[in-house]
Protein backbone atom coordinates (compact mmCIF):
# COMPACT_ATOMS: atom_id res chain seq x y z
CA UNK A 1 0.00 0.00 0.00
CA UNK A 2 2.81 2.44 0.83
CA UNK A 3 4.55 1.63 -2.47
CA UNK A 4 1.35 2.48 -4.36
CA UNK A 5 0.99 5.74 -2.46
CA UNK A 6 4.63 6.64 -3.09
CA UNK A 7 4.24 5.89 -6.83
CA UNK A 8 1.10 8.04 -6.95
CA UNK A 9 2.79 10.94 -5.17
CA UNK A 10 5.87 10.69 -7.41
CA UNK A 11 3.79 10.54 -10.61
CA UNK A 12 1.58 13.43 -9.47
CA UNK A 13 4.60 15.53 -8.56
CA UNK A 14 6.30 14.83 -11.90
CA UNK A 15 3.12 15.73 -13.76
CA UNK A 16 2.68 18.92 -11.74
CA UNK A 17 6.30 19.93 -12.35
CA UNK A 18 6.58 18.99 -16.04
CA UNK A 19 3.23 20.24 -17.38
CA UNK A 20 4.22 23.95 -17.34
CA UNK A 21 7.48 23.06 -19.14
CA UNK A 22 5.62 21.07 -21.82
CA UNK A 23 3.14 23.93 -22.30
CA UNK A 24 6.01 26.41 -22.69
CA UNK A 25 7.72 24.13 -25.23
CA UNK A 26 4.46 23.69 -27.16
CA UNK A 27 4.11 27.49 -27.33
CA UNK A 28 7.74 27.90 -28.43
CA UNK A 29 7.37 25.23 -31.13
CA UNK A 30 4.07 26.67 -32.39
CA UNK A 31 2.11 23.53 -31.45
CA UNK A 32 -1.02 25.50 -30.72
CA UNK A 33 -4.69 25.22 -31.59
CA UNK A 34 -5.80 28.63 -32.81
CA UNK A 35 -9.31 30.08 -32.40
CA UNK A 36 -11.64 29.75 -35.35
CA UNK A 37 -15.27 29.72 -36.41
CA UNK A 38 -15.91 26.25 -34.95
CA UNK A 39 -13.70 26.65 -31.85
CA UNK A 40 -14.78 27.57 -28.33
CA UNK A 41 -11.52 29.14 -27.13
CA UNK A 42 -10.60 32.77 -27.73
CA UNK A 43 -6.80 32.48 -27.67
CA UNK A 44 -4.24 29.88 -28.87
CA UNK A 45 -4.13 26.70 -26.77
CA UNK A 46 -1.11 24.33 -26.57
CA UNK A 47 -2.01 20.83 -27.73
CA UNK A 48 -1.06 17.94 -25.45
CA UNK A 49 -1.88 14.28 -24.95
CA UNK A 50 -2.42 11.88 -22.12
CA UNK A 51 -2.55 8.25 -21.10
CA UNK A 52 -4.36 6.42 -18.33
CA UNK A 53 -3.95 2.78 -17.31
CA UNK A 54 -5.95 0.78 -14.79
CA UNK A 55 -5.04 -2.72 -13.67
CA UNK A 56 -8.30 -4.61 -13.16
CA UNK A 57 -6.33 -7.53 -11.67
CA UNK A 58 -2.52 -7.91 -11.61
CA UNK A 59 -2.26 -9.38 -15.14
CA UNK A 60 -5.10 -7.45 -16.87
CA UNK A 61 -4.87 -3.76 -17.79
CA UNK A 62 -7.21 -1.32 -19.51
CA UNK A 63 -5.48 1.62 -21.19
CA UNK A 64 -6.75 4.80 -22.81
CA UNK A 65 -4.44 7.09 -24.74
CA UNK A 66 -4.92 10.34 -26.65
CA UNK A 67 -2.40 12.40 -28.56
CA UNK A 68 -3.21 15.48 -30.56
CA UNK A 69 -1.33 18.29 -32.17
CA UNK A 70 -2.30 21.17 -34.40
CA UNK A 71 0.27 23.25 -36.26
CA UNK A 72 -0.63 26.45 -38.08
CA UNK A 73 1.79 28.58 -40.05
CA UNK A 74 1.17 31.33 -42.61
CA UNK A 75 0.91 28.92 -45.54
CA UNK A 76 0.45 25.55 -43.82
CA UNK A 77 -1.97 23.88 -41.42
CA UNK A 78 -1.77 20.33 -40.09
CA UNK A 79 -3.62 18.30 -37.47
CA UNK A 80 -2.87 14.88 -35.99
CA UNK A 81 -5.13 13.03 -33.55
CA UNK A 82 -4.57 9.51 -32.22
CA UNK A 83 -7.04 7.85 -29.83
CA UNK A 84 -6.52 4.30 -28.53
CA UNK A 85 -8.41 2.29 -25.94
CA UNK A 86 -7.33 -1.28 -25.27
CA UNK A 87 -7.20 -4.17 -22.90
CA UNK A 88 -4.04 -6.18 -22.29
CA UNK A 89 -3.76 -9.62 -20.72
CA UNK A 90 -0.27 -10.70 -19.64
CA UNK A 91 0.61 -14.39 -19.78
CA UNK A 92 3.84 -13.86 -17.88
CA UNK A 93 6.61 -11.32 -17.65
CA UNK A 94 7.35 -11.22 -21.40
CA UNK A 95 4.17 -12.27 -23.30
CA UNK A 96 0.64 -11.01 -23.59
CA UNK A 97 -2.30 -10.28 -25.88
CA UNK A 98 -3.96 -6.97 -26.60
CA UNK A 99 -7.28 -6.00 -28.17
CA UNK A 100 -8.68 -2.54 -28.62
CA UNK A 101 -10.02 0.22 -30.82
CA UNK A 102 -7.85 2.88 -32.44
CA UNK A 103 -8.61 6.03 -34.40
CA UNK A 104 -5.89 8.00 -36.20
CA UNK A 105 -6.78 11.17 -38.13
CA UNK A 106 -4.27 13.30 -40.04
CA UNK A 107 -5.24 16.40 -42.05
CA UNK A 108 -3.07 18.97 -43.78
CA UNK A 109 -3.65 22.02 -45.92
CA UNK A 110 -1.02 24.09 -47.68
CA UNK A 111 -1.05 26.65 -50.46
CA UNK A 112 -0.46 23.94 -53.06
CA UNK A 113 -1.96 20.75 -51.64
CA UNK A 114 -4.27 19.20 -49.06
CA UNK A 115 -4.98 15.73 -47.79
CA UNK A 116 -6.49 13.67 -45.06
CA UNK A 117 -6.01 10.20 -43.66
CA UNK A 118 -8.47 8.42 -41.40
CA UNK A 119 -7.84 4.96 -39.94
CA UNK A 120 -10.39 3.67 -37.45
CA UNK A 121 -11.30 0.25 -36.15
CA UNK A 122 -10.73 -2.63 -33.79
CA UNK A 123 -7.42 -4.49 -33.54
CA UNK A 124 -5.92 -7.56 -31.90
CA UNK A 125 -2.26 -8.34 -31.40
CA UNK A 126 0.44 -10.06 -29.41
CA UNK A 127 2.65 -8.32 -26.86
CA UNK A 128 6.34 -9.15 -26.45
CA UNK A 129 8.30 -7.36 -23.73
CA UNK A 130 12.10 -7.37 -23.53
Amino acid sequence: MMVDLAAFVLASGATFALTPLVIAEARRAGALDYPGAQKLHAEPVPTLGGIARVYVVPMVAITGEFTGISITRDDFEAKFFDFDINGTVSFGRHLGAQAGYRSVVVDYLSDEDSGDLKMKGPYFGGVVRF
